[in-house]
């Protein structure tokens, strides 16, 4: 999606509130910056939790404490970061530009591949716990862990395929593979009981 139409999507959104609790702001081109504000209370935690959880789905990863970056901008990933922010009554900015600095670009993009790398990893460790609890015939426990890793892999299937990394590809097609013989499995299993 143009910068542009995501730019006219979010002053749209903004234009049906008197004051609206996220913004966007333009720096040049290709990436998303979503900055953040959420009180410091056992409240704001789990608000602050929600709010990240949504993030990192819509394909946002860490860079600071309360910076995070996407380089592949969604329009409508954008909307809904800014509908759940307002909705929890998170104070969010999201940025949308372009480095001009090639090697910050690349820095940033090696630091998104790093962490979707590790993502997948942890939805790895995931398959192996799974694959242990079949082993120890706790299907009940398998199952809820492979509703769960469905999910979640569901979610990064779309930020791996925006990002058309090779390697990332590779990655993910391993780990649907192996998922898919746990899902056939626990319900070969379930079958015997």
């Amino acid at each position: 999606m143009a910068t542009y139409d995501i730019v006219e999507k979010v002053h749209a959104y903004n234009q049906m509130f008197d004051e609206p609790l996220s913004g966007i702001k333009e720096v040049s081109n290709n990436f998303l910056l979503l900055t953040y504000d959420i009180p410091n209370t056992a409240e704001g935690a789990k608000i602050r939790g929600n709010f990240l959880h949504s993030a990192r789905r819509l394909g946002f990863v860490q860079y600071t404490e309360s910076v995070y970056f996407n380089p592949n901008p969604q329009g409508d990933s954008v909307l809904s970061l800014m509908s759940l922010s307002r909705e929890s009554g998170v104070k969010a900015i999201v940025w949308h530009g372009r480095l001009f600095d090639k090697l910050q670009e690349q820095m940033l993009m090696s630091l998104y591949d790093i962490t979707l790398s590790k993502w997948l990893d942890e939805i790895d460790e995931r398959n192996r716990i799974t694959s242990n609890h079949l082993l120890k015939d706790h299907v009940g426990l398998a199952k809820r862990m492979i509703k769960l890793t469905l999910q979640t892999v569901s979610d990064l299937d779309f930020i791996v395929q925006s990002r058309a990394s090779p390697i990332l590809n590779q990655q993910l097609l391993g780990i649907k593979k192996i998922l898919a013989e746990l899902v056939y499995k626990a319900a070969d299993m379930e079958k015997q009981v």
